[in-house]
């Protein structure tokens, strides 16, 4: 659950009212303490640090008790209620058009021979591992040495972009040199059309000297993100141009992105694809439900409650009915068409699902008309009677 990169930047509950609920509970717990002490027969005759030794469950671990698993339980499903939520449902009919612009530095440099078969073949191989990584995404490859030129614009085409990427050699290039900050004039005519947030992605192994300037400017303006990934080494051999580490980390910082090494498997082409897919957000669309993530807590909560087939293991859980009962009030009664069954099916489903969550299940189902009903979304409302073909509605 926390492995996803856009964790702590969009973490929020969807229902934060549940949160008061701890307020009876702390209440119930003191009660409870209460009568518990008031039960010790010899607390007010003998000395707590001699009665300490003459109870029989002083071996006992303290903490290992009902109350205390009790309160871990409470807890934990106390966030379950909440509805903790970092991620947005997609919309069904928007493609996800977060586009990607390899930048792939293609100069005289990247044909040494430190990383095999040669920094060139290298890069070119990671790109074909990250366009295995986004099948049927937007992806625009642009080249760069003395001067800049757009290979291929967005296009959704691995196959094509394959073939493209395969036969760049530097001797293509009609100057020599190494002048990323001219690729950036593309990327501004290829993404002209481009209204989502998008990712440009540099393979190189240096950079020039107006290059970290000129991206800052660039980057401070604009929502896209850049990442580096440096091909080569720095080993300390005079006839090969070490990997500028520093100056490709310094150009990413200028820029506010991230820089990572080549590596010997495919975790830096998973690390890029992670931090594409974190950076694209539906801002176009602020309606679009998020995902309800609590349910994975569940499953811990499960094993807690397994406590309770213990020989011995009891709690009063009469006192345990008190919050849920308060919050459990039955709500007005309404006139209406709909038949008892109908209103005991809604009444157990609304216990558990939102009138959203349960519209999208029975959008799945086929059941349109009625998921248009259940639905307090409007977009997803207008959405139900289409698929009805109830035009007027929609």
């Amino acid at each position: 659950m926390l492995a996803d990169p856009g964790f702590l930047e969009h973490f929020h509950f969807l229902r934060p009212a549940w949160a008061l609920l701890p307020i009876p509970w702390l209440a119930v717990l003191w009660m409870m303490r209460k009568r518990q002490s008031s039960r010790d027969a010899f607390g007010g005759i003998i000395a707590p640090h001699l009665l300490h030794h003459l109870r029989l469950n002083r071996f006992r671990s303290n903490w290992i008790n009902p109350q205390n698993f009790t309160t871990a339980l409470f807890l934990i499903l106390l966030i379950v209620l909440m509805g903790p939520s970092w991620r947005q449902q997609p919309s069904p009919l928007s493609q996800d058009d977060a586009a990607l612009v390899i930048l792939l530095d293609i100069s005289a440099s990247m044909t040494q021979r430190d990383v095999q078969p040669s920094r060139l073949r290298r890069a070119k191989q990671k790109v074909e591992d990250l366009l295995a990584l986004r099948p049927d995404k937007l992806t625009s490859l642009i080249v760069y040495a003395g001067s800049a030129h757009t290979v291929l614009t967005l296009t959704a085409d691995r196959a094509i972009l394959t073939q493209y990427l395969a036969a760049i050699e530097p001797d293509i290039m009609p100057r020599a040199g190494k002048f990323p900050e001219y690729a950036l004039v593309q990327v501004d005519k290829v993404l002209r059309q481009s209204q989502a947030p998008a990712t440009v992605v540099i393979f190189a192994d240096g950079t020039g000297a107006d290059s970290r300037r000129e991206f800052s400017d660039y980057f401070s303006s604009r929502d896209h993100q850049l990442l580096v990934v440096g091909v080569g080494t720095q080993a300390d051999d005079e006839r090969l141009v070490p990997l500028e580490r520093e100056s490709l980390q310094a150009l990413a910082s200028a820029a506010s992105g991230s820089y990572r090494d080549l590596t010997v498997d495919d975790s830096d082409m998973r690390w890029v694809n992670r931090q594409i897919n974190s950076h694209y957000l539906v801002v176009q669309d602020s309606a679009l439900p998020w995902l309800d993530s609590g349910y994975m807590l569940v499953f811990p909560a499960l094993g807690l409650f397994l406590m309770w087939f213990r020989r011995g293991w009891t709690l009063t859980w009469s006192w345990l009915l008190v919050p849920w009962l308060l919050v459990q009030s039955p709500g007005p009664l309404q006139a209406s068409d709909t038949s008892p069954a109908e209103v005991k099916s809604h009444w157990f489903a609304d216990q558990w699902l939102t009138a959203d969550q349960q519209g999208r299940i029975l959008m799945y189902r086929g059941h349109y008309r009625e998921a248009a009903r259940r639905f307090d979304n409007p977009t997803w409302k207008a959405m139900a009677y289409y698929y009805a073909e109830d035009f007027m509605q929609a």
